[in-house]
């Protein structure tokens, strides 16, 4: 399974296991295309876990006891992955209680940091990777997987069955009270089973790296990124566009916080038009027993008259301005109540946005990140966007 000689990584590195990371695989724009890839996430053989921002790392303790950490990155002079334990004494120290013959993979990250922030300690020599963490604080090791545990493996288990014994492991040496400079440094991947779609999109508007999808059954491959066995979903591209106005809030809210909410719509029969009309908003739900007046949950930028979501648009090659899509997600209440109520003021706009897909002129699951301020819009191209 492993492409490293056994007997070149036992010279260089006594009682260890090596192997590739396995990669994520991709779907190809014609099969973005083809397939709705919220159904595809959704259809129940998948489970999700939160991306970090950090770089892959797996933790071997041998068979004799000894502590490695292995990057995904190989070394000029031996042909091995790296080894970068030293870099971390904390992690090492930590993970001692762990028995023989057990590997963990996961994502060592800086707190705040992106990967080139991870670099910055694990790229180093030891002592001055130690340095900086005592200056800027520890890395944390966010753990998703395990692929051996005691002396037995499970490189041929589904995703799901290592995932649980990753969490048995975790919770058995009770590696969350890990602690170092005041921080919790060993962390359990975020995992879900459900809604893994939305809480994706919920995670790349907090600003977070993404989602793993992985099925459920699909073993470890090392090296290799077999067709439908993990979907990652990240932010796939960004773009300048200008903004065209706004559309109205949804009216009605369906969401799961029902019990708690606080944005309500008293409304009144009419007879004479045969219709619903607004009677008051409260901001509290009360028992109407009126027969000709009702109660409604409604959404929160439909209570205070706030922009439901921002048209978004760019010139096409005769610099006609071309709507292409709207943005709702990542809008802020201040946004959505400065665009109802000073509209003009925003349109012509340069807006950034950060978005899941971009084709045949349409954009896929949009996020507002911000104002581009000093870009023209006539800058923001069709051609720009779609063909680069």
């Amino acid at each position: 399974m492993s492409k490293y000689p056994l007997d070149l990584v036992q010279q260089y590195y006594p009682g260890a296991i090596m192997f590739e990371a396995q990669k994520y695989w991709s779907m190809s724009e014609d099969q973005k295309k083809k397939y709705n890839v919220a159904e595809v996430v959704d259809n129940g053989k998948y489970f999700g876990q939160l991306k970090k921002d950090g770089n892959w790392y797996a933790f071997v303790k041998g068979i004799g006891g000894q502590k490695y950490l292995f990057s995904r990155n190989e070394s000029k002079k031996t042909g091995l992955l790296t080894e970068r334990i030293e870099n971390v004494p904390h992690i090492e120290k930590a993970l001692d209680c762990l028995p023989n013959g057990t590997v963990l993979i996961g994502e060592i990250y800086v707190p705040g940091g992106d990967s080139n922030a991870t670099r910055q300690v694990m790229g180093c020599l030891p002592a001055k990777a130690i340095e900086r963490q005592k200056e800027d604080g520890y890395v944390h090791y966010y753990i998703f997987d395990c692929v051996a545990y005691d002396g037995k493996t499970f490189f041929d288990s589904g995703s799901w069955q290592r995932w649980l014994k990753t969490k048995e492991i975790y919770e058995k040496y009770d590696l969350i009270n890990k602690v170092e400079g005041k921080q919790n440094f060993l962390e359990l991947a975020e995992t879900f089973t459900d809604n893994l779609y939305q809480r994706a999109m919920t995670y790349l508007e907090n600003g977070e790296e993404g989602m793993v999808i992985k099925k459920l059954d699909s073993p470890y491959t090392p090296g290799k990124k077999p067709a439908w066995s993990s979907i990652k979903l990240k932010k796939e591209d960004s773009a300048d566009l200008v903004c065209m106005g706004y559309e109205q809030p949804t009216k009605e809210y369906d969401g799961k916080e029902i019990d708690t909410w606080d944005y309500w719509l008293i409304e009144q029969y009419n007879a004479e038009t045969n219709s619903w009309e607004e009677h008051s908003r409260i901001r509290h739900h009360i028992a109407i027993d009126e027969d000709d007046m009702r109660i409604v949950a409604i959404t929160k930028p439909y209570y205070f008259g706030w922009a439901g979501s921002m048209r978004i648009g760019a010139y096409d090659k005769d610099n006609k301005l071309v709507e292409v899509g709207t943005v709702s997600s990542g809008l802020t209440d201040e946004v959505r109540a400065s665009l109802a109520k000073d509209t003009d003021s925003w349109i012509g706009k340069v807006v950034k946005i950060d978005m899941m897909e971009k084709f045949e002129g349409t954009i896929r699951q949009p996020i507002y990140r911000g104002l581009h301020a000093d870009k023209n819009a006539y800058e923001c191209t069709i051609e720009d966007i779609f063909n680069k």
